[in-house]
């Protein structure tokens, strides 16, 4: 996969993709889990900064994700308590 040896994820949803949110780069902004389309939360939850997630089918067609950043306070167990990610 192209974006896994670094390629370009703004460039490749300008030019592959068909969603909305295509001609922004695939950029979702930052979202809480409970903002996120409910296909890809499980996928976010298991991802770190950086991480370019398997293709995910939906009745829509193929969605690939990236995680481009997390932010929030860590709880006691070390894991987000208020998290929020920035996917494209």
């Amino acid at each position: 996969m192209q974006l896994r040896h670094g390629a370009d994820f703004e460039q490749l949803a300008m030019s592959n993709s068909d969603d909305n949110q295509a001609l922004k780069g695939g950029d979702l902004g930052w979202r809480s889990l409970g903002q996120l389309p409910t296909i890809f939360v499980d996928v976010v939850k298991t991802m770190a900064k950086g991480d370019v997630a398997d293709a995910i089918r939906s009745p829509s067609g193929f969605h690939i994700i990236k995680l481009v950043d997390v932010k929030g306070a860590l709880g006691p167990t070390g894991e987000h308590s208020v998290t929020q990610t920035k996917v494209r």
